[in-house]
């Protein structure tokens, strides 16, 4: 990606992502989640970069920066089901769902970048609010 060879990069990405599966094994999940991260970043870099076509000519309006921040989310739901339901330290947890707050403020700041207010936005936010409840419980005076 340094080299600006995001058709390579988004090869490479996708190559490792091949199997996308629903394995019981949070640990690849996991990783899953963060190389659709970075495919996303690819993608976005390419559409920046290249004014539509990548140094192999693949049209980057094919690629589809909202489309992979989707499945990470979607990805991410379901690693920090296991998570949680796996009875997980609290640090594990709290890590999650910090991921899952990232990974819904960069689909609502995708679709924010298409110029308007729009309700997957404001959907995309309120589910990083919810994510976001990783906050201590204040003491309670007595």
């Amino acid at each position: 990606m340094k080299l600006k060879k995001y058709g390579s990069a988004t090869q490479v990405l996708l190559y490792v992502l091949e199997p996308v599966s629903l394995s019981s094994d949070v640990n690849k999940m996991a990783q899953d989640v963060q190389s659709l991260l970075l495919l996303a970043e690819v993608y976005a870099c390419a559409d920046r970069g290249t004014k539509d076509i990548s140094e192999d000519g693949m049209f980057v309006a094919e690629l589809s920066v909202s489309g992979a921040l989707l499945k990470a989310r979607d990805l991410q739901r379901i690693v920090l089901e296991k998570v949680q339901s796996t009875l997980e330290s609290t640090e594990i947890i709290c890590k999650e769902k910090r991921i899952m707050v990232e990974v819904c403020c960069k689909l609502a700041t995708c679709y924010l970048s298409k110029g308007k207010m729009d309700d997957r936005a404001m959907a995309a936010y309120e589910e990083a609010l919810k994510a976001d409840n990783v906050r201590k419980t204040p003491p309670l005076d007595v």
